[in-house]
């Protein structure tokens, strides 16, 4: 079997949600005997680059993976920009993938399939696409950020109209893609995101006289973090509560209080690990998401969770394991985590373990690959091959 999958940017070269969702998707084809061509926008180098490479190729199976680097456009600042260089971007990953004529299966990610499907009669195997959490079709935090929003939903409904398969992460996602989007729901392969095994904690932090809530994430509008702000704000401080803040936050826009603590932004994935062990409960109060990878994560680190019923979050939060805001975030958020603020271990803790479980038993990264796979087989089976325009 073998598989082109088609990029932006794969990690650890690119930093993303979609980017590690790649790195994942490759690793584990490798490790199922899958040959995979993976089509990229990073290029080899020298100095930081080639330790990354080093980096990389210790967890890929290259027997079985092989990269391909396509040279990103260069990078104007005009607006709708970002359309206009993924477009040629794409148009030079459609220019490389027709030189290779035995593929089975072309896995897209995000836009960088673009041209390729347009041009999809070059091809006689399956196309499909993973637009990961449409958030241009979720709700917008401010007037802004939905102006910006709108020129990407027609390019959306474009690539997904002409894919031959189409990803969810399910709940929301999947009401957007059957409802707003009109795509036939036989087309639509619901597929989780994921984790690896290896961040299953296995014994949840103990009960202490303080109350641990965690946030991580960039400092973008639709991640709520002005919301969380603004409630923190609003709460008196307490000898029974700390706030912990991972990421990116500019130093104007902290609160410099004894209970906020901010650690910036952390790279090295232990790190993360360690912070998550040692609190009880991660919020994440966004306006739009697909599957959070850092929700999974801190589930898997035994955390209670509080999050925005957004994408497919409530495939992952529910009243077993936390709390789903619905409606107003800041009053949702403001009376939620006054509600957290007075539970009691008992309860707190049969809801880490209840998160635990639920990643155990279906979000990680060697029981969706097995998913995957399936689908391929089932939608290659008796496909043609590639067929050349020579």
């Amino acid at each position: 079997m073998k598989v082109a999958l088609l990029t932006d940017g794969i990690y650890p070269f690119v930093l993303g949600g979609m980017q590690k969702h790649s790195y994942y998707l490759v690793k584990y084809l490798g490790l199922n005997s899958v040959h995979a061509d993976v089509y990229h926008s990073h290029k080899w180098g020298e100095g930081k680059q080639k330790k990354l490479e080093e980096e990389f190729y210790k967890e890929i199976d290259y027997n079985y993976i092989h990269l391909h680097f396509i040279e990103y456009p260069k990078r104007y600042n005009y607006p709708g920009h970002y359309l206009v260089e993924r477009y040629q971007y794409s148009k030079r990953i459609f220019k490389e993938l027709t030189k290779i004529t035995n593929y089975d299966f072309i896995y897209i990610q995000g836009f960088s399939g673009w041209y390729t499907l347009k041009n999809k009669s070059f091809f006689k195997v399956p196309l499909s696409l993973n637009f990961h959490g449409y958030e241009m079709f979720q709700k917008a935090p401010d007037t802004l950020t939905w102006l910006k929003m709108q020129m990407f939903k027609l390019p959306v409904k474009v690539n997904l109209d002409r894919a031959d398969i189409v990803y969810s992460f399910g709940g929301v996602i999947s009401s957007i893609l059957k409802n707003s989007l009109k795509i036939p729901p036989a087309k639509i392969e619901e597929l989780p995101n994921g984790i690896e095994r290896s961040w299953i904690n296995n014994e949840i932090k103990a009960d202490e006289s303080v109350l641990k809530i965690v946030f991580i994430g960039r400092y973008e509008r639709r991640k709520g973090i002005e919301e969380l702000t603004s409630v923190l704000k609003a709460l008196d401080v307490s000898d029974r509560i700390e706030y912990h803040l991972i990421g990116p936050i500019p130093d104007q826009k902290k609160i410099h209080r004894p209970d906020v603590i901010y650690y910036g932004l952390i790279s090295k994935q232990e790190n993360i690990k360690n912070i998550l062990k040692s609190c009880d409960v991660l919020v994440c109060p966004s306006y739009a998401e697909g599957m959070p990878t850092v929700i999974l994560e801190a589930m898997a680190s035994g955390l209670a969770i509080i999050a925005t019923d957004v994408g497919a979050v409530n495939q992952l939060v529910s009243s077993s394991n936390g709390w789903l805001i619905k409606g107003d975030v800041k009053n949702g958020l403001l009376k939620t985590i006054n509600k957290v603020a007075n539970i009691n271990n008992y309860t707190l803790n049969e809801m880490k373990h209840q998160s635990i479980k639920m990643v155990e038993n279906g979000f990680l990264w060697d029981q969706i690959i097995d998913q995957l796979v399936a689908i391929i087989n089932t939608k290659s089976k008796n496909e043609e091959r590639f067929v050349s325009n020579n």
